[in-house]
């Protein structure tokens, strides 16, 4: 008998393989042939698992094959991260004010896609910590205590990528610098400072200093302009002369790390 109810539960997930499924909707099937206990479903769960028909995602998130297929997790994080993750903000943001913000904004305008271990979302609506799947998660940070009209300053200021099938607003080149020289934790502060390094020496060029002249104009990213200065007279003495010119007229002068 329970192997026939479990072999009900295969059927109907078998139309699902290759497919993530949800909590809720793996608990619907369950419901579906009767089965209500919270204690027998998750236990029944836990047998698909062991059996090889799901792969926990997170507590809440399954990825459904067939019990022989052999799954390349890395293969999986690939295909799955992006969609994963606009679910997880769709879900998570009923609101048009959010993008991506920062290092991963930077690295997008440079044509560097990978699966970043954390992703920053700014936004109006929560701050919160947030799996996407496995260990890569999502930083829900809303800018409300930059100000209310920070959004307006900076949304002139945004461009969209398309990943796959899905689309994301992110911080164009010069925002992203400044974002990304805002507050940099140790970890990345090192990496991020080479980026931009690298950015100073080959694509200088395509800098529209008008944009840090604007936010700046704003009271925005004081600290930020001073880090990017002090960059910049170690790669490229033209943008830092432009930068202090800038640094001069709208801002000042900062002694930071």
């Amino acid at each position: 008998m329970k192997n026939n109810f479990f072999n009900k539960i295969v059927k109907i997930l078998s139309k699902k393989y290759n497919k993530t499924i949800n909590i809720t909707d793996l608990k619907k099937i369950f419901y579906t042939l009767w089965e209500t206990n919270n204690k027998k479903i998750y236990k029944q769960i836990y047998r698909l698992k062991h059996k090889g028909y799901l792969i926990s995602l997170r507590k809440d998130l399954f990825f459904v094959k067939k019990p022989d297929q052999q799954i390349d997790l890395d293969w999986l994080i690939e295909n799955l991260y992006w969609q994963l993750l606009k679910k997880k903000i769709n879900n998570d943001l009923p609101t048009k004010n959010r993008y991506i913000w920062g290092l991963k904004a930077l690295e997008i305008n440079i044509w560097n896609y990978n699966i970043p271990d954390n992703i920053l979302i700014i936004n109006d609506k929560k701050d919160s910590l947030e799996k996407i799947a496995w260990d890569k998660k999502v930083i829900f940070t809303t800018y409300k205590a930059w100000s209310k009209d920070y959004i307006k300053i900076v949304k002139k200021f945004l461009q969209k990528i398309k990943i796959g099938k899905y689309t994301f607003p992110y911080s164009n080149l010069e925002l992203a610098i400044l974002e990304s020289l805002y507050n940099p934790n140790e970890l990345e502060k090192n990496y991020i400072y080479e980026l931009i390094k690298k950015i100073l020496r080959k694509k200088w060029k395509k800098l529209n200093f008008e944009i840090f002249e604007v936010l700046l104009k704003n009271n925005k990213f004081h600290t930020s302009i001073n880090r990017l200065y002090k960059l910049a007279k170690l790669t490229n003495p033209k943008v830092a002369e432009n930068l202090k010119n800038i640094i001069k007229k709208y801002s000042y002068f900062l002694e930071i790390d």
